[in-house]
């Protein structure tokens, strides 16, 4: 992979966390909201504390992803990416960033559909 692809790559890596970040913290809000001036007395109730919960989580694990990713560029765009702590962080977090995503929309949606139907 040429240097340029490289830094693409790096650039639409850092878009995808940022995107993220953005829709877990944006359901955030409007989830509260919700819950405060829709749902008066919601059905099931857990279920929208593990979508807030798990959506707070995506959330740190992108800021996490992000800081390390944007704080060590080279390491990250290098054709031969090293091993070590910072992959591995990097990593973890990814991978913790999509599944509590996931995770949250779907409580998200079952927590909807109990209280709309």
């Amino acid at each position: 992979m040429s240097s340029d692809a490289l830094v693409e790559y790096a650039k639409q890596q850092i878009d995808y966390v940022k995107h993220i970040t953005t829709l877990s913290t944006g359901a955030v809000l409007l989830l509260a909201t919700f819950l405060e001036r829709v749902f008066a007395h919601p059905a099931w109730q857990g279920l929208a504390v593990v979508s807030i919960s798990a959506f707070l989580l995506s959330t740190v694990s992108a800021v996490v992803t992000h800081t390390m990713f944007v704080g060590n560029p080279h390491y990250f765009a290098a054709a031969d990416m090293p091993k070590g702590w910072p992959r591995s962080l990097a990593m973890s977090g990814l991978v913790v960033m999509w599944i509590s995503f996931l995770v949250a929309v779907i409580a998200l949606g079952v927590f909807a559909i109990r209280n709309l139907a």
